[in-house]
């Protein structure tokens, strides 16, 4: 097989790790910015329209979750990245919607990449979104191609204030 044939169905190949560059099959157009931030007392919810509005935004709660919908964008992955100190593989594999599952612990945070499978409303194939989350100590990062619906019981139990969760760190160890 020739290469520029090759490279059409593998975007990444010849580049150098960490480029960042959407591999995949499109499932939204452009990306969309949800944050979560709560402690014990307090939740607070922020949508960003722009990466700018994101990045300028300080957040005043001791516990952050964001969440992407939409991974075509290295410009935004790129912000991301760097805002959370996350390495340039770690963006790499995310915008890769053919990763395969994965764990791996790069010290301060986990990445892990997996699948979410489910049947079309109308019947068909079973189809599956890429799902990947970075978990930290004070943050998690969830990426998702498009709305699942798939974390809507932990925002309900984050809203709620029910349980342990709003009392936790991010990766649910107790407070200090």
């Amino acid at each position: 097989m020739r290469h520029a044939a090759l490279k059409q169905q593998v975007p990444t190949l010849g580049e150098a790790p960490g480029t960042l560059l959407p591999v995949g099959e499109v499932k939204q157009d452009g990306s969309s910015i949800t944050l979560i931030e709560y402690g014990a007392e307090r939740l607070l919810e922020t949508r960003f329209d722009t990466v700018e509005a994101g990045l300028a935004y300080q957040p005043s709660e001791p516990v952050l979750w964001l969440n992407v919908y939409g991974l075509r964008d290295p410009r935004f992955m790129q912000a991301i990245g760097e805002r959370f100190h996350l390495h340039p593989l770690v963006l790499e594999d995310i915008l890769n919607a053919r990763q395969r599952p994965k764990i791996e612990d790069y010290g301060d945070y986990l990445f892990i990449a997996t699948r979410v499978f489910h049947f079309p409303a109308r019947g068909g194939r079973l189809k599956y979104d890429q799902v990947y989350l970075v978990v930290g100590r004070s943050f998690v990062l969830t990426f998702q191609e498009r709305p699942t619906g798939l974390f809507e019981a932990v925002r309900e139990r984050l809203r709620s204030g029910r349980g342990q969760i709003r009392h936790k760190q991010a990766d649910y160890r107790p407070t200090p």
